[in-house]
């Protein structure tokens, strides 16, 4: 299992905000479909996971807008709700509306690893 550092929020990295993450977070690859309010759809794959939130990759000609309401089917049992804090070229943190169980993230991080290269 693979996670992803937190940053210290360390006031010598001028310019950059403060992490604000409470977990790490978890590296996997798993495909979604984001869905809004209005019956759009946006293909995606989580990069990353935690319990408070997880990052997306998806097409940037897609548009997502901080703070709208997005659901995010995972499988057959796991439905979650989340919003864009931020977005940068294709990718967004999402922050979850309601914190996702470790035991839920520890399965997905088995049934979806990352790729191995050259295999």
């Amino acid at each position: 299992m693979t996670s992803v550092r937190n940053s210290t929020g360390d006031p010598q990295a001028k310019g950059r905000p403060a992490d604000r993450r409470w977990s790490a977070r978890l590296v996997m690859n798993v495909p979604v479909v984001l869905k809004d309010a209005n019956g759009r759809n946006v293909p995606a794959s989580i990069v990353n996971m935690a319990e408070d939130g997880l990052m997306i990759a998806f097409d940037p000609r897609h548009e997502i807008t901080t703070y709208s309401i997005f659901s995010i089917e995972i499988e057959a049992h796991c439905n979650l709700q989340c919003y864009a804090v931020w977005i940068d070229r294709g990718r967004a943190g999402m922050q979850l509306t309601l914190p996702v169980h470790p035991a839920v993230l520890n399965g997905l991080v088995r049934r979806y690893p990352l790729p191995t290269p050259g295999v």
